[in-house]
């Protein structure tokens, strides 16, 4: 896909905190390079694909996707699991290594790799016939590869004989063509080696402190990989970097060890891409 073969009226992206974060991600790129009429971004830190699915169809029933609107899709891996509660979402992130208020109740039975495998492949698939059938452009991105995952315990969790049920296999080959590289799969440890050259100490005195989100340079250099026919805007890298600059500061300017650091990441002032701390 060409970014810049015709405009783009509307511009929606979803995803997790790989898609909002404190910091600029991909989608606020996306944004300054497409320079959309309208831009929404229904991402939520911790959200799993059932989220994304559910604000994806909700969102086309509002706003009617069409063939000028461009949708991009951050997938999360499996393994999270979001719930609604009094009618709100409440995301807890991987059901393996978080153990939230509602992660905490699920037995060990209910943690099995093929609930959560059944259950995704089918949110996927009713989001790319969804597109198909708005005639809107669409991509797909993934955090980390789709279907793999490590516990606390570093086993690597994966699904292998899944792949060749008769009655899943049509959904897999429609689906996983249409997936594009992860994260992990473009960045490898540059995002842990960008954090350690920012903040070396943490390296050797808090070694399990590091944030594990791509910095703004990272999300460029990914949307350049998965977008390889756009040619990328050439002010952009220094509008990147820029607000690269001001997240390190703010960092520097914190104890990032304390609950102040948490809080700093909680709250709604964020770093604008192209712009000041608002």
């Amino acid at each position: 896909m060409n970014l810049n073969d015709k405009p783009v009226n509307r511009l929606f992206t979803y995803g997790c905190s790989f898609t909002k974060y404190f910091w600029p991600t991909w989608a606020d790129i996306l944004n300054h390079q497409v320079k959309p009429q309208e831009y929404h971004n229904w991402a939520l830190p911790g959200a799993g694909n059932a989220y994304i699915s559910h604000s994806f169809h909700l969102n086309n029933i509002e706003h009617n996707y069409g063939p000028e609107d461009l949708i991009v899709i951050c997938w999360t891996n499996i393994f999270r699991n979001d719930w609604f509660i009094d009618f709100e979402w409440s995301q807890e992130g991987n059901v393996y290594s978080t153990y939230g208020k509602y992660n905490s109740l699920l037995t060990e039975d209910l943690k099995n790799q093929t609930i959560f495998f059944i259950r995704d492949i089918m949110n996927i698939y009713s989001v790319m016939q969804a597109c198909d059938q708005a005639g809107c452009r669409h991509k797909h991105l993934t955090m980390l590869p789709m279907f793999e995952q490590h516990d606390e315990a570093g086993r690597h969790l994966f699904i292998d004989s899944e792949y060749e049920r008769h009655d899943v296999k049509p959904l897999l080959d429609y689906i996983m063509p249409r997936l594009e590289k992860s994260f992990f799969e473009v960045l490898g440890d540059q995002v842990k080696d960008k954090w350690y050259s920012y903040f070396p100490e943490d390296e050797f005195q808090r070694p399990l402190l590091w944030d594990r989100h791509p910095m703004p340079t990272h999300h460029l250099k990914y949307l350049k990989e998965v977008f390889a026919n756009t040619v990328f805007d050439y002010s952009l890298q220094n509008t990147v970097q820029s607000s690269e600059d001001q997240v390190v500061e703010l960092l520097l300017e914190h104890n990032r060890d304390t609950d102040k650091f948490q809080e700093l990441f909680e709250s709604n002032d964020k770093i604008i891409l192209g712009g000041p701390t608002c």
